[in-house]
């Protein structure tokens, strides 16, 4: 009861930090009360598909577990083959990790740890495009840059908090903007895989081998040694 606890308590924190993300880019930012209720909204709408998704990845795991004609995978730890192993049996690790609380746990607050990476990164990286963005302006069009300043200069306060705003949705499409160019050039933001690390582990300890390092997988014909297709743990 309580691993099943973590994972749907990792399931919701994942909808609402994805919530809170879309909400500032696409929802009603100009309404408090109404970007509330889209982050709900959204956060249960999130929350219920990765439940479904988990219990289906499960209910598949267990399907491979229980197959009667289960393929057969090399297991090659940094490069070199320990042994062999069954998809059942392989499926059955993957399963004790996916459903091991502790595993969910240490992901959850791994969650907590990348986005204050992420905040430390794009407390410098927004100002700095900010400024150049400024920089840019001034040099490029400094027609446009004295026409903000002087709108700026006559502006009321209602006009001044519209603008305001205005530039805080631009920052945080550039903090968005920014994380998902970052992630894609391979930054990982202190992320760790504690699922595929504890089947990396019951792998290792399955060969009785104490040695760390990357364990792969080969997937082969049945009884023959032709190798096709490969996952990692890592």
């Amino acid at each position: 009861m309580k691993n099943s606890l973590k994972r749907v308590a990792l399931n919701v924190t994942v909808a609402v930090i994805v919530a809170l993300a879309f909400t500032l880019l696409f929802g009603p930012t100009n309404n408090t009360v109404a970007g509330l209720v889209f982050v709900v909204l959204t956060t249960v709408i999130g929350s219920v598909a990765l439940q479904v998704a988990s219990n289906r990845y499960d209910a598949r795991l267990t399907q491979r577990m229980e197959a009667k004609d289960s393929p057969t995978w090399d297991v090659q730890l940094n490069g070199v083959k320990v042994g062999r192993i069954t998809d059942a049996e392989y499926a059955g690790m993957q399963q004790r990790a996916f459903r091991d609380g502790r595993n969910a746990l240490a992901q959850l607050l791994n969650l907590g740890r990348m986005a204050l990476v992420a905040v430390d990164k794009l407390v410098v990286a927004v100002p700095v495009v900010f400024f150049w963005g400024a920089v840019a302006l001034v040099l490029f069009a400094p027609e446009s840059y004295t026409e903000v300043i002087r709108e700026f200069q006559k502006a009321d306060a209602a006009a001044t908090a519209k603008a305001i705003a205005a530039f805080v949705q631009v920052g945080i499409t550039v903090a968005v903007m920014s994380v998902g160019l970052m992630a894609a050039m391979g930054y990982r933001f202190g992320f760790r895989d504690y699922y595929g690390e504890a089947v990396n582990r019951m792998l290792r300890q399955h060969f009785n081998t104490p040695a760390e390092g990357d364990v792969h997988l080969f997937r082969v014909a049945a009884d023959s040694d032709v190798e096709f297709g490969r996952v990692s743990t890592n």
